[in-house]
């Protein structure tokens, strides 16, 4: 608890004394001006037990005696945490009281950076005699880890492992870039915004592992300590941003609610106007502003453990793999956030942890992502199955199984681009009421259902507009009052209509008028033509084929 009111007191009151967690070093702050000489005079004022630094001063001391398994003639260098400051003063005292320094302004720091975050100063070397301690003044450091973390290395062996980590960084960085390219690419098919905010997730985490891991200095040599902050916590952010937004439009339709997407907004937009806050007043918040910065990133953790809870408590799929993703995100950003805020010292080597952390997230949220595509995919498909059917349904004629009228409307108008059908035909059961009247309805049934079982049967584009009238569309033939092939096919449907309905006494007969498509006319115009051919066909008697030919149409116009 008393973690959690030091965290409060600090953000809400903006605390004097920055309590570091104890180290090997001795600490001491003062005054630009405190020269080494009036510093050694002063060597009881060190605290070499609390390791708390006074931020009222601008000027840190750190002592740190010679490690033991450094060697004579060996060169040492000092190595921490690069954040922004002024200038780094190194002290060497050797025996016999020989004293070397150098200095190095902040440009110089940033030139010697080191792979994770790292910067290494080399301490002024003398060959003829023993180093005894290492005395280092940081002017202005912006982060209070650039004092906890100070160490002093072998220089031989962090040049050796330079090359190497800039290699494995470099080799994440691949792995981290290519899901934002599918992303891309599946975005611009299938239009979902979630795949756009993980592609903005992944790349401002490739900039942030590019720039905490150093490798921003070897790309781009003139970068500061300040712009290098700049780009660790607002990638970070930005990233932290998308992915609250990324969870919004990843999972399924109410897998969150109406709050807890308000709440992941609001977390998310909040952590950016800290970040930005904290940047703009880095000089005014030195070895706080940190504090600021990971106390803000602490409710975007959270936010988002809270709406994966619910996500999977209603039954979500999708959120699974970002559990499974963001697990080590989750362990080593708790660890990040409780070392930036002081809560306890930890490890360095922890921040590798998360790289690794970020390559797996970044390669379980793409396959989550692939999963999700396909799930849609799935769904589309049966979306337009099911509105295939249900249009099917809607043009379909319940009794016959052949189109009805709308059918026939959207198949005449297909015909009028593609012009396969030449010709149309209205046909026409005769005294189809007497069937319904002598023999009942039923049997009326099974009359309409025989000719369309026929009419599939020979393969006759054939619809049911109303009743017992049936419509047909015919491949043009050759000039003819009547066409012998029409007649036949009126002959097949009588021996249909005889083998479905026995019980009719009786041959059940049609009659049909039949004229040619007219480009230019529509549907009705079409089928009224063709009912004054059906007109005349009932007139001479029924059980006829009456056809007016193209030519008769032509002059009759």
């Amino acid at each position: 608890m008393r973690y959690i009111f030091f965290l409060l007191f600090a953000i809400l009151c903006g605390q004097e004394t920055y309590a570091a967690p104890p180290r090997t070093q001795c600490i001491l702050a003062t005054e630009l001006d405190r020269s080494f000489v009036q510093l050694r005079a002063e060597e009881s004022q060190f605290d070499c037990h609390s390791g708390r630094i006074d931020r009222k001063q601008p000027r840190i001391w750190v002592k740190m005696d010679k490690p033991d398994w450094v060697q004579n003639g060996q060169s040492m260098e000092v190595q921490s945490d690069a954040f922004p400051l002024d200038a780094v003063s190194i002290f060497a005292v050797y025996q016999e009281g020989t004293i070397l320094s150098k200095r190095f302004s902040a440009k110089d720091v940033a030139s010697h950076w080191r792979p994770e975050n790292r910067f290494g100063l080399p301490i002024p070397a003398h060959q003829a005699a023993d180093l005894q301690a290492v005395y280092v003044a940081v002017d202005r450091p912006w982060m209070a880890t650039s004092i906890s973390q100070m160490e002093i290395k072998l220089s031989a062996q962090a040049e050796a492992a330079t090359i190497p980590l800039a290699a494995m960084f470099s080799l994440l960085l691949g792995m981290m870039i290519i899901p934002v390219l599918y992303n891309v690419f599946f975005y611009g098919a299938l239009r979902n915004s979630f795949l756009l905010w993980h592609a903005a997730m992944v790349l401002c985490t490739t900039v942030f592992t590019f720039s905490s891991s150093g490798l921003v200095f070897l790309v781009f040599p003139q970068t500061t300590l300040y712009g290098k902050l700049v780009l660790n916590y607002g990638s970070l952010a930005m990233a932290l941003l998308a992915s609250c937004f990324f969870i919004r439009d990843y999972v399924e339709r109410n897998m969150l609610s109406k709050t807890m997407r308000h709440l992941l907004a609001v977390c998310a937009l909040f952590l950016l106007f800290s970040t930005a806050y904290v940047l703009i007043r880095s000089d005014n918040l030195r070895l706080v502003g940190s504090v600021y910065y990971h106390a803000a990133v602490l409710p975007v953790l959270l936010a988002t453990v809270a709406a994966m809870a619910q996500a999977a408590w209603r039954g979500s799929r999708a959120i699974w793999f970002q559990i499974f993703g963001w697990l080590p995100i989750f362990i080593f950003g708790f660890d990040r956030v409780a070392r930036g805020t002081g809560l306890y010292e930890g490890f360095a080597i922890l921040d590798y942890g998360l790289y690794f952390g970020l390559v797996m997230e970044t390669m379980v949220i793409a396959l989550g992502v692939a999963d999700r595509i396909m799930t849609l995919r799935k769904n589309h498909r049966r979306s337009l199955k099911q509105q295939a059917r249900l249009s099917r349904l809607a043009e379909t004629d319940g009794l016959t199984s052949l189109p009805n009228r709308r059918g026939f409307e959207n198949i005449f108008a297909r015909n009028t681009a593609l012009r396969e059908f030449g010709r149309i035909a209205l046909l026409d059961i005769d005294y189809f009421k007497r069937i319904n009247d002598t023999y009942g309805h039923a049997i009326g049934d099974d009359v309409l259902r025989a000719i369309g079982a026929e009419f599939n049967r020979l393969g006759i584009c054939a619809m049911r507009i109303g009743g017992e009238e049936f419509v047909l569309l015919l491949e043009e033939k050759g000039a003819g009052t009547a066409d012998i092939g029409l007649r036949a096919m009126c002959k097949q449907l009588t021996a249909a209509i005889a083998a479905a309905a026995p019980v009719i006494e009786y041959p059940v007969s049609a009659s049909m008028g039949v004229v040619s498509i007219i480009e230019r006319k529509s549907s009705a115009e079409m089928l009224a033509l063709a009912d004054a051919q059906l007109y005349k066909a009932k007139n001479n008697g029924r059980n006829l084929v009456v056809e007016c030919t193209a030519q008769s149409q032509t002059s009759a116009a």
